[in-house]
């Protein structure tokens, strides 16, 4: 088939189809499908959120700590989100329409606290840290910095794009 996005985790993958369903292999799934429309996906260990053309979140999986702040986790979630991404740790982040920062799961939001403001447009997460893009394609990063990823991030340049990996 044709997809228009792809996202990999060591035990879990999915893809989001023509059509816009989600296709998930791996971890068990059982090569599950997910009724779209979707327009943005992103899987953790055993769990998966995809945002819905209206901005609503639908998230999936198994696991106390890696639901985002839901009731039900089989359906779409409150707010317009507009970017989210996970580390390896379960920790999720998202950026809701109004360019604030939200974080959730295993995150420890009292020693590494996402940045405050309303101007992110997308974050992405590595392992214990995280960085936004912010609307004047700066970025903002926060978490853990022991191998130095806070502090040498590049300053006085303009970004169209961010992505942490692991370390």
């Amino acid at each position: 088939g044709v997809f228009s996005e792809v996202d990999l985790h060591y035990t879990l993958g999915c893809a989001i189809d023509e059509a816009g369903d989600l296709e998930c292999w791996g971890n068990s799934t059982n090569n599950i499908i997910h009724a779209g429309p979707f327009h943005d996906i992103n899987v953790g260990w055993k769990h998966l959120c995809a945002l819905n053309p209206d901005g609503s979140m639908y998230c999936d999986g198994s696991g106390a700590g890696y639901a985002p702040p839901c009731n039900d986790c089989g359906t779409a979630q409150p707010g317009h989100w507009i970017d989210i991404d996970v580390d390896e740790n379960a920790n999720w982040c998202g950026v809701q329409s109004t360019g604030e920062i939200e974080c959730w799961g295993n995150w420890n939001s009292n020693v590494y606290p996402p940045p405050t403001g309303n101007d992110f447009v997308q974050v992405t997460m590595g392992e214990a840290f995280g960085c936004g893009l912010k609307t004047d394609n700066s970025i903002e990063c926060w978490g853990n910095d022991e191998l130095d990823q806070l502090s040498n991030a590049p300053s006085g340049v303009d970004f169209v794009h961010v992505d942490a990996s692991r370390e």
